[in-house]
This record gives structure tokens, C-alpha cells and sequence, in this order.
């Protein structure tokens, strides 16, 4: 009897187990819900989609961002870099260190946020570097590849540009990161960054296309490449003398020569509106070298980052600093407006003036206002008035970030 009872319960036990097994292997069988980047970029329209992480990264740094930064729930981190230059300045006093250059540390999350939203730029990029060799293959269109590469590089280098201009050093890291190991890096010395930058630029305008066709405008081409190169050389000049591999005058003459190679056929503010430079309705224009591609939607949310886990985030620029409109007021950091350096450099008779500098009665910058993306019709999309979007924060017009004008300023220096 008790062999019999032993028999039935071994019995029932292989039983058990082998029914364990079988579920489990039907349950290991279920369909992967979510892809991997090595079964991912199978043919050449899941190479743009990745492409096209890097210019959706732009939307963290042009975006609202209202309530990523721990220094208040309404703070975006534009003041960083609006307040850089002496055009701008800030009415009220939480703002003043990104002026005065003075009180910034890691401990600032504003400083913090704009390293990150960098070095994700150059991670996507050396990303997508490594996708578009691996999955060569599966390119119908060899020039398409090239292009691919050249629109990564010029991330990657726009992105160590930022960084070396802002900080003056920071870990480079030419490859994905793909572990914990290789994540921590010691900082460049020198022009180490800036050189690399420069490196990326040079390859990019050999890959780059003349241009796109009409569905993709918007993306770099040789020119921006060219341009971006006309500022990079021209600040490599700059600090010549304070960094060890500084050849002034040699750089000079290589901004001259990138200037010089800007294909006039695609790029020109000939015919060109000033105005035009900053309005939806001429949105990549024979002018515009590289611009954030901004956009509204209406699930759009402009408190959260527009990255990993959906489409949360805010597409659309944001210029509610350049106003008096509440997202900005309860930020505690008043607007921003023009210095007086800008206005007394305008001449009277000058057209562009009434296209940057607008009046308003706000009892601020002596009654002065910014308006260069808000001037008349050019406010519509702000002002949500097509119903998109949330609390109408968002913009539809792109943010210029390098125009031909931009680079004919700064080449001028080399000339001179």
C-alpha cells in the first residue's frame, strides 16, 4: 500500500511539474510587447523615427518645462540661456545670477537640468551613430545612410559646442553608453570638447544633403553644418590665448573659409523679411540654418519633460517670458525684456526695431517690451487660440536657433 501511495504521488508530482513547464513555456512564447534596438531599425523609417530623437530633444530645452525644476513649480530653465547675452535682462531678482555670472553651482538645478538635456542630445546621437552602421542594410537609399550619419554629428557636435561654451569642459564620450561602467568619465581639459565638436561639424557637411525636399525641411543640411562651423572657429579664436593649442589667426581664416563654402543657392537673407525670421508663416526659410520645430497638440501637459514614457511633455516653443502672462509671473522671476545696450543700438529709421522692440504699459524696461516671436499675428498660437494645447502657454513658432544673418555677424569678426 505505501508503495502504491509513493508511486501515485511521484506520479502526480511529474505530473504537476510538467503542467508548470508547459505554462510556462506557452507564457515565455507571448509576443515581446516592446522592441529592442537590435530587432528595432528593420528598414529605413524606424531609422528616422530615431533620428528624430535628437530633434525632440531640442523641445526640453525650447519648451515650458514649468514644473521641472525644484526651485519653484512654475520655472523654466530659458532664463539660463536668454540672460547670457547683453540684449536681455530680467525685471525681477531670482533670475540675476544668470546675468551677473555669479551664484552658479551644480547645486542649481536650472544648471543641472540644461547639462543633462545636453549630454542626452549626445547620447542619442552616438546612439543612432551606432544604429545607422549596424542596420546599413536595410537602406534602400545609400545617400539616405549619409545623410543619417551627417544629422547625428551635427548633434552631437552642436551639443559639445553648447558645452563648452557654457562650461568649458565636460566628459567626452564619442560612443552609446550602454552600462554603469563606461557612464562616469573625467571632465576634457582645454579645447578638448571644442575640438571635438569641430571634428563632428567638419564630417557633417561632407554627409549632409544640399537640401531636403519639402516633407523633411527642417532638417540640417551642409549649410547648417557650415554655419555652426563659422561660430565654432571664430570661438576657438576667441581663446586663443587661454588655452593651450590656440592658434587666433588660424582659426580666423578657417571661420572665412566655412563661410565662404555656404552655398548661396540655398541659403540667403536676400528677400528675406527681418520679421519673417521669427513667424510661423516662414518658418524655414532661405535664412534659417537650424530651428527648434516647435508644435501644439492637445494632450500636450508644458509641467512635464516631453521624453521617455509618452507624449506628455509640451511640443510647442514657449516665449511667456518675453510677456506678462501668468506662467511666467508665478515662477517669481519676472520677464524678460531688452536692455537699453539693444534699444540705443537700433537707429531711428531702422525697420528691424519695430519687429524686436514693441511698447507696453507694464511698468517694466521703462514701458519696453521683447517681441520678436510675439509680434502680432506671430502671438495667435501663443495665445491658444485654435483651442490646442494646454492653458495657452505653448507657441507654434519655431525658435531660430542659428540664422545666416547669425553667422555673417560673427564671420565679420574674422574678417576684421
Amino acid at each position: 500500500m505505501k508503495k502504491i501511495k509513493t508511486k501515485l504521488i511521484a506520479l502526480l508530482l511529474v505530473l504537476g511539474v510538467s503542467i508548470i513547464v508547459s505554462c510556462t513555456d506557452e507564457y515565455l512564447e507571448v509576443p515581446i510587447a516592446d522592441e529592442i534596438s537590435t530587432t528595432y531599425f528593420d528598414n529605413e523609417g524606424k531609422i528616422q523615427r530615431g533620428i528624430g530623437g535628437m530633434y525632440a530633444e531640442l523641445a526640453n530645452i525650447y519648451s515650458a518645462n514649468l514644473g521641472t525644476s525644484e526651485i519653484s513649480r512654475r520655472t523654466t530653465i530659458h532664463p539660463y540661456w536668454l540672460l547670457q547675452g547683453d540684449d536681455l535682462t530680467n525685471s525681477g531678482n531670482s533670475n540675476a545670477e544668470y546675468e551677473a555670472f555669479a551664484g552658479i553651482s551644480p547645486a542649481d538645478n536650472r544648471n543641472a537640468m540644461m547639462w543633462q538635456r545636453y549630454y542626452i542630445v549626445i547620447n542619442r546621437a552616438n546612439f543612432m551613430l551606432e544604429q545607422v552602421e549596424a542596420s546599413a542594410a536595410v537602406y534602400v537609399d545609400p545617400d539616405l545612410k549619409k545623410h543619417n550619419q551627417g544629422e547625428a554629428l551635427f548633434f552631437r557636435g552642436w551639443a559639445h559646442m553648447q558645452i563648452w561654451e557654457k562650461w568649458r569642459k565636460g566628459p567626452l564620450k564619442n560612443e552609446w553608453i550602454k552600462s554603469l561602467e563606461t557612464a562616469t568619465n573625467p571632465p576634457s581639459t582645454d579645447f578638448e570638447l571644442l575640438n571635438a565638436a569641430i571634428t563632428d561639424l567638419e564630417e557633417a557637411k561632407t554627409l549632409l544633403p544640399d537640401s531636403w525636399d519639402v516633407s523633411n525641411k527642417g532638417r540640417v543640411f551642409k549649410n547648417s553644418a557650415r554655419g555652426l562651423l563659422v561660430k565654432a572657429y571664430t570661438l576657438r579664436a576667441n581663446y586663443a590665448d587661454d588655452y593651450s593649442g590656440g592658434d587666433r589667426n588660424g582659426d580666423y581664416g578657417k571661420a572665412i573659409t566655412a563661410f565662404e563654402s555656404i552655398d548661396a543657392a540655398e541659403s540667403t537673407i536676400a528677400g528675406v523679411h527681418f520679421g519673417d525670421n521669427f513667424d510661423y508663416r516662414s518658418e524655414n526659410n532661405l535664412e534659417s540654418l537650424f530651428e527648434f520645430q516647435a508644435g501644439i497638440n492637445n494632450s500636450e501637459n508644458p509641467w512635464l519633460d516631453n521624453d521617455y514614457g509618452g507624449g506628455n511633455g509640451a511640443l510647442g516653443a514657449y516665449y511667456g517670458y518675453f510677456t506678462d502672462h501668468w506662467s511666467n509671473g508665478s515662477s517669481g522671476g519676472g520677464s524678460v525684456g531688452p536692455t537699453d545696450k539693444l534699444m540705443n543700438a537700433f537707429d531711428a529709421a531702422d525697420p528691424r526695431r519695430a519687429e524686436t522692440i514693441g511698447t507696453k504699459s507694464w511698468g517694466r524696461f521703462g514701458g519696453n517690451q521683447f517681441i520678436k516671436y510675439i509680434n502680432g499675428d506671430r502671438g495667435d498660437l501663443m495665445d491658444n487660440k485654435n483651442g490646442q494645447g494646454c492653458c495657452g502657454i505653448s507657441s507654434g513658432v519655431n525658435t531660430r536657433i542659428l540664422r545666416l544673418a547669425d553667422v555673417k555677424l560673427t564671420v565679420a569678426e574674422a574678417y576684421l
